[in-house]
């Protein structure tokens, strides 16, 4: 499976995406992440999205079994996120990423499923980002919340 890496500027409605880059099987997708995005009150030499770098672990509403992490890295061309299914192991596919200055959306799509989950969430803090899913799978769609906790945040 490829790995597609979507470039965000900021203002940007729809963010187009780059062609294929070739990568190691074991190489989790990655979505990318402007890094020119400022908020109110913060440090313009410091743009807020380097709050998100580091490891988020996810508490999904109503999902038994294992839990997610996410991993979110700073690159010269700006963030990145990856992470894999804890069911199989297998690299989810992100893509259609946004973040704000306080919000952060992007699509994950589970590659043995093919479900789309649609991400909403709202940096609260330093660590945390909370929110709402919607899972579009199997025939339906259906909400959750969810909350993504940092593990190595800033």
């Amino acid at each position: 499976m490829g790995c597609a890496t979507a470039r965000l500027e900021q203002g940007d409605l729809h963010p187009a995406v780059v062609a294929p880059v070739a990568a190691a099987p074991a190489s989790p997708p990655a979505a990318s992440l402007g890094d020119r995005v400022t908020a109110a009150g913060t440090d313009p030499d410091e743009p807020r999205s380097a709050l998100l770098v580091g490891t988020w672990s996810e508490d999904f509403e109503n999902r038994p079994g294992c839990q997610d992490t996410i991993e979110v890295r700073q690159t010269s061309d700006g963030l990145k996120l990856s992470g894999v299914d804890c069911n199989d192991n297998e690299p989810y596919d992100f893509q259609e990423a946004s973040f704000d200055g306080r919000h952060l959306r992007v699509l994950v799509i589970v590659p043995a499923t093919k479900y789309k989950l649609r991400y909403s969430l709202e940096l609260r803090g330093r660590d945390q980002l909370e929110g709402e899913v919607e899972v579009d799978g199997g025939g339906t769609s259906t909400t959750y919340k969810v909350r993504w906790t940092s593990e190595t945040g800033p």
